[in-house]
């Protein structure tokens, strides 16, 4: 009797922990869906920060105290952040890549990308991708 109660508490548990889980997957899936529809809403009203030329020209003058080189900047950490995040939830680079084209959209920030010592804040993996999707 009392391994019968065993087991069904057992079963319980897994099952609990499976339903966690499972909820655990959609929560995460649903803030990355909504922190890509952000990143696309700031490109909407903010369409020189995906602009080559702009981007081109505030990088090699380097306009620091600039609110537009700030912003870019500012949005250029939040992608690279992103990335980062994105590859935490699905641990595969193909996965990621089905889930948003990180490749196309990041070769337009390669500039302050190997202009910034910041970039040495992600893991070394998510560095070596976006290393290696530049070099392309």
């Amino acid at each position: 009797m009392i391994g019968i109660i065993v087991l069904y508490i057992l079963i319980v548990f897994i099952f609990c922990i499976y339903i966690s889980y499972k909820f655990y997957k959609r929560v995460k899936k649903k803030e990355l869906n909504d922190t890509l529809a952000n990143l696309q809403k700031i490109t909407a009203n903010f369409p020189f920060l995906e602009d080559k030329d702009f981007i081109y020209n505030l990088i090699s003058q380097e306009k620091y105290g600039d609110i537009h080189y700030l912003q870019y900047k500012e949005y250029c950490e939040m992608l690279f952040g992103f990335v980062e995040t994105t590859y935490d939830f699905y641990k595969s680079e193909k996965k990621m890549l089905d889930f948003c084209d990180f490749k196309s959209w990041i070769r337009n920030h390669k500039a302050l990308w190997n202009k910034y010592s910041y970039r040495y804040e992600y893991s070394t993996k998510v560095k070596h991708m976006i290393d290696n999707w530049l070099k392309d």
